[in-house]
């Protein structure tokens, strides 16, 4: 469905767009927040989208990838993380044993706004179940771009 972005630079149109919608890309950006699964309308889910197919289409087509193909690559990996990382700034999460006060305790949050083990979530098509309108808008939008392919092709 997301291939609609990419035979024709619709992405770019992002550029004209922002500004005119009241910059929520560039805010988000520049802020950090407020995170996409919090907040996570049509045109946010569209930009996300298309920058996301960018980026994985880009590492799968240059040969450079995230996955390793053995478990010697992944603990190696993983090692050579670990010890760039200054052990001050490193947590390594267990969703067995850690909850919300040592997740707080590691960021310096004080008090901790939730208490208990993290919520396990189904993530399977989690975006179109918490913000359906958001999918149903977007879904549109890519029909109309699939359509405007179509007849310039």
């Amino acid at each position: 469905l997301n291939s609609a972005t990419s035979i024709f630079p619709w992405g770019a149109l992002f550029h004209i767009l922002d500004p005119l919608m009241g910059r929520p890309i560039e805010n988000m950006l520049r802020t950090g927040g407020p995170p996409i699964c919090q907040v996570y309308d049509w045109y946010k889910s569209l930009w996300h989208g298309v920058v996301n197919l960018r980026r994985i289409a880009t590492r799968w087509i240059s040969g450079i990838t995230l996955a390793p193909e053995t478990q010697e690559e992944y603990d190696s990996y993983f090692r050579m993380v670990v010890q760039a990382v200054p052990p001050e700034n490193l947590f390594e999460w267990d969703m067995r044993k850690h909850k919300y006060e040592d997740l707080c305790r590691f960021l310096g949050v004080d008090p901790c706004p939730k208490s208990g083990n993290l919520p396990r979530a189904n993530n399977l098509f989690i975006f179109q179940r918490d913000f359906p309108l958001a999918f149903v808008l977007r879904t549109l939008v890519i029909f109309v771009l699939h359509w405007m392919n179509w007849k310039i092709l």
